[in-house]
């Protein structure tokens, strides 16, 4: 996968199209990590068009913020100055002079290669010891998706590192109409595991309610979508073997 690829598939239109969605779920989320643990530094790894750091800066005051992206962003499509954000390939090691109270990484794994999984991960625990982490999972389907995923095997992969889970986002916004439902079943904090006693006290009660081999959920959304693309696909099946069967009978 080269730049060109890339460039083909992470158009303008393709951000445009959950613009409003996903700037709604970063309104949702975010204000509910800051709540609890106010960082003063965030950043954002695959920050696509800057829509979670406009939040972190606009909304919640967050004047210290960082975007990493790939080549195929420009700054008309940005909704940060161009400043902020710096431009990386993924799929290679991420080294930066310092360390965020935060990093975060939402949908994007899963539009990596599966060899470069365990160093973007390993990018990731460079940056922060409290990441809010989300990736697509096997079936959940979309643009470019390389390594689809269910959470157990990220979680596997941050424990190489030391980070565990806690499931405390999903269950505050999976009714929330505007959050996007791959965040409301995907969205994961990974801590290491020396900072969870310093966390604060709902962090600690969920992380130690959370099975990091049990983190699977499927959002209606998603399960009655696949149910309805089954239920065409058979109808579709059916048809085909009516008119097969007919032409056969003349």
């Amino acid at each position: 996968m080269d730049n060109s690829v890339e460039t083909k598939h992470y158009t303008s239109s393709f951000y445009k199209g959950h613009e409003q969605g996903s700037y709604n779920s970063a309104k949702a989320i975010l204000p509910l990590i800051n709540d609890l643990l106010q960082p003063k530094s965030v950043i954002d790894v695959g920050c696509g068009i800057g829509l979670w750091l406009k939040v972190w800066k606009d909304e919640l005051q967050v004047a210290d913020i960082k975007g990493v992206e790939g080549m195929y962003v420009n700054d008309k499509m940005l909704h940060i100055p161009i400043e902020y954000v710096q431009q990386h390939d993924l799929k290679e090691p991420l080294i930066m002079p310092r360390k965020y109270d935060l990093a975060m990484s939402m949908e994007v794994a899963e539009h990596l290669p599966a060899g470069s999984a365990e160093t973007f991960v390993k990018s990731l625990t460079s940056l922060s010891d409290i990441i809010l982490f989300s990736a697509a999972m096997i079936g959940q389907e979309g643009t470019y998706h390389l390594n689809e995923q269910m959470p157990e095997y990220w979680a596997e992969i941050f424990a190489k590192f030391d980070y565990v889970p806690i499931d405390y986002v999903r269950e505050r916004v999976w009714n929330k109409d505007e959050v996007m439902y791959w965040y409301k079943q995907n969205t994961l904090l990974f801590v290491k595991r020396d900072r969870l006693a310093s966390l604060p006290e709902p962090l600690r009660k969920a992380q130690e309610n959370t099975n990091p081999a049990c983190l699977l959920r499927i959002h209606p959304t998603q399960y009655f979508r696949l149910y309805e693309r089954r239920k065409l696909g058979e109808f579709i099946h059916y048809r085909l073997y009516r008119i097969k069967k007919f032409f056969k009978e003349r």
